[in-house]
């Protein structure tokens, strides 16, 4: 196993227990009137979450955008399985065959990695980045103002804000202090990494965690890595288009079916 793919893992396992523990946080929250971000469950996913974006980073500067993206979406198996035990949140068996599929998935998107080096984006995919972020953002503050109470939209901008991250970590020229600073691009992934995380929270606090992270996981895997193949000329390993597509297809399929479902209390 490669050492961007074991990234990738980690950071699948590190989201997953994440948001679980973040959920826990909300749900206490609710019942105590306290702000979600005194909850010390919410604290402890949220340096669970900064673990996984440490891991995240370093898997999308060694693989194509499609497995990276493929792998992280796991951790919406690992959120479903930890929430059931933190929760008491049951899953259905659509649910239980959802995780079998993801898990499957993930096995033939490994098996097609092949390593890559960092690309830089075009002017067109720069300016859309950054209004992608921006309207991330410009979601959350409407958010504070009217909140979505099902927590639907709030999930569908974090899976965009998460998206502009993760082509940004793609297309960073490097990761020097000096880029950094004077990169549109970085400054994009941050603005819309730290919105959608942000989206996440709040929509936690309004609906169960399948119901949130899949439609995320879906938006956030299937975006930057069509954008991807298109874009960056990502490719899977020579022979392996069909189980690349196959294991693709499979962990969308997982997080699409655990959307469709509702976990049980």
């Amino acid at each position: 196993m490669s050492a961007g793919l074991f990234a990738a893992l980690g950071a699948a396992l590190a989201y997953g227990v994440g948001t679980a523990l973040q959920a826990l946080g909300a749900q206490r929250a609710r019942v105590q009137s306290r702000s979600v971000l005194r909850q010390p469950w919410t604290l402890v996913g949220t340096a669970l979450d900064g673990v996984g974006l440490l891991l995240s980073l370093l898997a999308l500067r060694a693989l194509p955008l499609f497995v990276v993206q493929a792998v992280v979406s796991a951790n919406l198996a690992v959120a479903a399985l930890a929430a059931r035990l933190l929760l008491g949140q049951r899953l259905r068996r659509a649910q239980q065959g959802a995780v079998l599929a993801a898990t499957a998935g993930l096995a033939l998107v490994g098996a097609a990695a092949t390593p890559e080096t960092g690309v830089r984006a075009s002017g067109g995919l720069v300016l859309t980045l950054v209004v992608g972020a921006a309207l991330t953002a410009l979601a959350l503050v409407g958010d504070l103002a009217r909140p979505d109470t099902s927590g639907r939209w709030l999930a569908v901008w974090g899976g965009i804000g998460f998206s502009v991250f993760a082509l940004s970590a793609r297309t960073i020229p490097d990761l020097h202090q000096g880029t950094l600073v004077g990169s549109p691009t970085a400054w994009a992934g941050l603005v819309g990494g730290g919105a959608a995380f942000l989206c996440l929270l709040r929509a936690l606090e309004h609906a169960p965690v399948a119901q949130v992270m899949a439609p995320l996981v879906v938006i956030e895997t299937v975006l930057p890595s069509l954008v991807g193949v298109i874009a960056l000329g990502d490719r899977p390993a020579a022979g392996t288009v069909p189980l690349a597509v196959a294991g693709f297809a499979l962990a969308v399929t997982g997080a699409a079916l655990l959307a469709a479902t509702r976990a049980q209390a």
